[in-house]
């Protein structure tokens, strides 16, 4: 196993519910959605920090990535991550784990094509 892993996440349909927000006219639920998850991204922060002494490459938008020791990483704490941001939004996250950056981002590709709230690791078959 590699040293480090990267480790991906955007929301899912993120951008689907806000233009459906806007188009609709409910500018106030869409303004509270997008705090929200401006609120969400910025706990997986802290709790990435936390529980995988990740260091945090960016957060923003519904967009994370982090580099994290692979002797800190297990699914468990990254699915109670997933969890969090969508106590908070209402909405999902997926994520890729990779041991480079290309690796996670795959990944994180097939997570988003399996549907939502997906994990998917390196060298892992679905």
């Amino acid at each position: 196993m590699a040293e480090e892993l990267y480790i991906i996440g955007d929301g899912d349909n993120i951008r689907e519910r806000m233009e459906a927000l806007i188009l609709n006219h409910r500018l106030g639920k869409a303004s509270a959605f997008s705090k929200g998850v401006a609120v969400a991204i910025d706990s997986l922060r802290e709790e990435a920090k936390k529980e995988m002494d990740a260091n945090i490459i960016f957060a923003g938008g519904d967009d994370i990535l982090f580099l994290t020791p692979s002797l800190r990483y297990n699914r468990s704490k990254l699915e109670r991550i997933i969890l969090l941001f969508e106590e908070i939004t209402g909405a999902t996250i997926s994520f890729g784990v990779g041991s480079t950056i290309e690796s996670a981002y795959i990944n994180l590709r097939r997570a988003k094509a399996l549907g939502s709230g997906q994990i998917v690791e390196e060298n892992a078959r679905q």
